[in-house]
This record gives C-alpha cells, sequence and structure tokens, in this order.
C-alpha cells in the first residue's frame, strides 16, 4: 500500500474476514486453509451478504477486500476464487443542492443559536464536511487574506477556501468573543 490504512478500516476489514471465516467454518468445516476456498463458496458467502441487505457499495468493498486478501494468501497457480465473482453495479446519488432561499430560511432559524449557527454558516459558505467544520483551527484561517487552507479529512487533500462576508463576519465574531478560549486550544469552534 502507498499509505497505510487507517485504524478504522482496518477494523471493519477484520470483521469482514472474521465474518467470511465463521461462514467458511459453517459451511463446510473441513475448509481450513485458504486454498480449500472453492469459487462455489466464494460464490455462496456473497449471496449471504445480499441476503444480509448489504449495499451494492459494501458488495463491492467486501469482494475487493476478499479478492485482495486471497490474491496475497493464496499459493502460487491456485485460482483465487473471488475473480469470477462479478462486481455489483453502484448506484450514484446526485445531491441536489439547496436553493438560495432554502439557505436563507436555515441562516434564519439558526441566527440565534450560538452553538450551531457557527457550524452552519462555515458549513454553508465552505462546502466543508461536518466534522472538517467543528474542527477548524485558527492557524488554517487567514482573515487578513481572507481565505481557509485546510487538509480535508476524508481526501487528505489541501484546499484553499476564499471567506465570504457572512463567514468572515461569523469568524471575526468568534475571534473577539473566545479569543482566551481559542488560544488554549486553536480550534475555532473549540465547544463543537
Amino acid at each position: 500500500r502507498k499509505r497505510k490504512p487507517s485504524a478504522r478500516y482496518r477494523a471493519q476489514s477484520q470483521v469482514t474476514l472474521r465474518r467470511f471465516a465463521g461462514f467458511v467454518g459453517r459451511e463446510n468445516p473441513k475448509a481450513t486453509e485458504v486454498a480449500h476456498v472453492t469459487q462455489t463458496l466464494a460464490q455462496a458467502f456473497m449471496a449471504a451478504e445480499v441476503n444480509r441487505g448489504v449495499t451494492a457499495r459494501t458488495w463491492n468493498d467486501t469482494l475487493s477486500l476478499l479478492r485482495t486478501t486471497f490474491k496475497a494468501l493464496l499459493p502460487a497457480g491456485v485460482v483465487n476464487p473471488f475473480l469470477a465473482v462479478p462486481m455489483r453495479e453502484t448506484d450514484t446519488v446526485f445531491r441536489k443542492a439547496f436553493s438560495p432561499e432554502e439557505l436563507a430560511a436555515i441562516a434564519a432559524t439558526a441566527r440565534d443559536d450560538e452553538f450551531i449557527r457557527p457550524l452552519l454558516v462555515t458549513g454553508m459558505c465552505t462546502a466543508m464536511r461536518r466534522g472538517d467544520c467543528c474542527l477548524l483551527q485558527w492557524k488554517d484561517v487567514d482573515l487578513e487574506r481572507r481565505f481557509i487552507t485546510v487538509k480535508t479529512a476524508k481526501t487528505r487533500q489541501t484546499v484553499s477556501i476564499p471567506i465570504f462576508p457572512m463567514l468572515e463576519e461569523e469568524l471575526k465574531r468568534k475571534a473577539e468573543s473566545g479569543k482566551q478560549k481559542t488560544e488554549l486550544t486553536g480550534y475555532v469552534f473549540p465547544e463543537q
């Protein structure tokens, strides 16, 4: 791997592999080596995943994990039983953006809520995810040049985002009201 998998991914992978091992143990107790797993058994496990109600994306993630695991563990010359199992087509989700009227209604509803308003304004003006908004640090905010430069949690990409007037007003209010707290933590929204 180019980079080490996250702890969460490793934990999810272990759960999936244990579920698979348990399935194999129930269906064919004599299969004690990876080379004993047949295409029929591999297809039966994936069918069981469908019966569990997994989404197409989860199916594909599970299949990819098992293909990769078997590729790494099988002796040379043994056919990977998961290669014959096809990926499933996933549905593309097209999210509809809020209209200007809807955004105005959201902002008006949160106007007096000192806890949620700063996060909503930050999210609306930057399109950052909730976690990135909550973890925003002052070192990433340049009020003078009116830019936020952050490394996003999901993609790990560094992005530069202009600070719009509505967000600038919120950030200045936060800087003035919470100077002592934010200097200790470094977070723009330490309460969140």
